[in-house]
């Protein structure tokens, strides 16, 4: 056809937040593998969806979204519950889709370098147009490490919202690719994990080698002291001073299990400092 596949300028990502729920002992689940017959596997906790937070790049800047399990009123200074925040997540995605395929097409007509005449004769070619639409109707958000965690927190919402056209690539435990196809729109919202298109890395190193960052960008999350009952006693917390944080959050509620690793002090330090700010 004469034109040129060119990257998309416009997507969107997004992080999940977690908190933890432990089985209690004696009430342990054992599943089997369907991959490996002999093997079991023992589930001790599940990991519950808290937050997701949605960024889309925009010719204007970046746009910021975040949805969470509790919502602040900030006149009562009480937290309320919105059970739904995943699927308000997945129906703002889907009106992203929109706007990102106008963006991506408009920015593939401006690198054409065609004159405004020329552009009309073209726009007039339904073959141009046939390819464009197909070319831009795929809208990516990105995760990062996606596959096993985030995307499978997307999967369980979307029988909560109708949604039928929806194709995975992948399996149960980890999903590569999540889209849904909304004919209305002519879009595709599609659910990737980056790093199926990088190398490995983490999170910091990724956003220093791809993205704009000089220095860390991960924050920090008391994943190892969260839990369902403490949750809203956490959340209202207004910190005074510095040694009240660390009656609140000490430094072990920062263990990395998945790692083995405890928190540095330097972290430890940048953490309050951070929260104390907010």
């Amino acid at each position: 056809h004469g034109y040129n596949y060119t990257p998309m300028k416009y997507y969107g990502c997004y992080d999940f937040e977690t908190f933890e729920s432990v089985v209690k002992r004696g009430q342990e689940e054992t599943i089997k593998d369907d991959l490996k017959p002999d093997a079991k596997s023992e589930i001790i906790s599940y990991l519950h969806e808290f937050s997701v937070a949605l960024a889309i790049k925009t010719p204007d800047g970046i746009e910021t979204e975040y949805f969470c399990y509790y919502d602040y009123n900030i006149l009562t200074n009480k937290l309320t519950k919105n059970p739904r925040f995943v699927e308000q997540f997945i129906q703002r995605c889907i009106y992203w889709t929109e706007q990102i395929r106008r963006w991506n097409i408009k920015e593939f007509k401006q690198n054409m370098g065609l004159s405004p005449e020329s552009m009309l004769a073209l726009e007039s070619n339904k073959y141009f147009n046939e390819y464009l639409n197909k070319w831009a109707r795929k809208a990516s958000i990105f995760g990062f490490n996606s596959e096993k965690f985030d995307t499978q927190f997307l999967r369980k919402h979307l029988d909560e919202i109708a949604i039928k056209n929806i194709s995975v690539l992948g399996d149960v435990s980890s999903i590569k690719q999540l889209m849904i196809t909304n004919d209305e729109l002519k879009t595709d919202l599609v659910y990737r994990d980056v790093l199926n298109y990088i190398s490995k890395c983490s999170l910091d190193e990724a956003s220093q080698s791809y993205g704009m960052a000089g220095n860390r960008v991960k924050g920090f999350f008391p994943y190892a002291m969260l839990n369902k009952d403490n949750l809203m006693e956490i959340l209202l917390v207004e910190p005074e001073n510095e040694q009240h944080i660390e009656s609140i959050f000490p430094q072990s509620a920062f263990y990395n299990d998945l790692k083995q690793e405890a928190m540095s002090d330097e972290d430890y330090k940048c953490f309050k400092t951070e929260f104390m700010k907010y």
